[in-house]
């Protein structure tokens, strides 16, 4: 995944260091390439939509990624709420583009 190293969560990681609130729980079970699995996703599905060419426009959207999955990660009670929080935030990056493709018969 470009090198993001999801165990790297300080120093020359990307991934944010934020203590779980209220200790580990759900959180301590989820492994760790999991989060890495689903910021790669959440990449991919952003390039496509918001395609950049230049190393810092792919650092930023990066960026975007993590944090989005960071939050999620945060803000989440469970697993079932965070894996609910992530996929409708790809539903949301998706759905714009979806509605206004052109019909393929024309």
């Amino acid at each position: 995944m470009d090198g993001l190293n999801p165990a790297a969560t300080g120093g020359g990681g990307i991934m944010a260091t934020t203590a779980a609130p209220g200790g580990g729980g759900w959180r301590d079970q989820l492994h760790p390439t999991a989060r890495a699995v689903i910021i790669s996703t959440m990449l991919k599905a952003l390039k496509k939509h918001l395609p950049m060419s230049d190393p810092a426009g792919h650092f930023r959207l990066q960026k975007i990624a993590v944090g989005i999955e960071n939050n999620s990660f945060i803000a989440a009670t469970n697993r079932f709420n965070y894996f609910r929080n992530i996929s409708l935030m790809m539903l949301y990056v998706e759905s714009p583009y979806q509605n206004h493709r052109q019909p393929e018969d024309m």
